[in-house]
């Protein structure tokens, strides 16, 4: 778990001298784990569960009901749970100062913020590729490039494509992804 995490307090601070409760899960828990769902990356978490899955799940913290709404610090619709393989961490407010992020938007329980992969100065690659029981067949790709000498134009690239089976007959699931981001900055 981190330290410290600047989308959670809105400020540069270390966990340890903010009062609020957070909870941050970052990408190197979740590629270790090998999580292929949001929802998996939550049970890292203590005191959230998952309430009831539809297209946009709920999930409950310290009694209320909370939602997958905030994506960087700002609101964010999610129709549905984001691939892990863009998501860089995710950050869990619990309790009412959630609030600080937008009252239609979190609740008393808190907040569940996903921050995403953004493009850095160095070149890295990263390709994955996963299996295992009910058919999960699941390769997932990172691509980070300075485009110039400068770095001021940077590109990344998360991909995924997932095939999953059921223990059911009838049941399986089958996901493409992809995210491309480009930044650009003058000197």
């Amino acid at each position: 778990m981190d330290t410290s995490s600047e989308t959670a307090s809105k400020l540069p601070l270390k966990n340890i001298e903010n009062p609020q409760v957070i909870n941050t899960v970052n990408h190197l828990v979740i590629e270790q784990q090998g999580i292929t769902n949001f929802p998996d990356i939550l049970r890292n978490i203590p005191g959230i569960a998952r309430n009831w899955a539809s297209v946009s799940p709920y999930y409950t913290s310290r009694g209320f009901t909370v939602r997958n709404y905030i994506r960087n610090g700002m609101v964010s619709y999610a129709a549905s749970d984001m691939d892990p393989v863009n998501i860089e961490q995710v950050d869990v407010v619990k309790g009412p100062v959630g609030t600080l992020f937008g009252s239609t938007s979190v609740s008393f329980g808190g907040m569940i913020n996903r921050v995403t992969k953004k493009p850095f100065a160095e070149r890295q690659i990263t390709v994955g590729y996963q299996f295992g029981s009910y058919d999960l067949s699941r390769f997932t790709a990172d691509v980070n490039l300075p485009l110039n000498k400068e770095k001021t134009a940077l590109f990344r690239l998360n991909a995924s494509h997932t095939n999953d089976g059921s223990f059911q007959d009838a049941g399986f699931f089958k996901k493409h992804f992809y995210c491309s981001r480009l930044s650009v900055s003058s000197k």
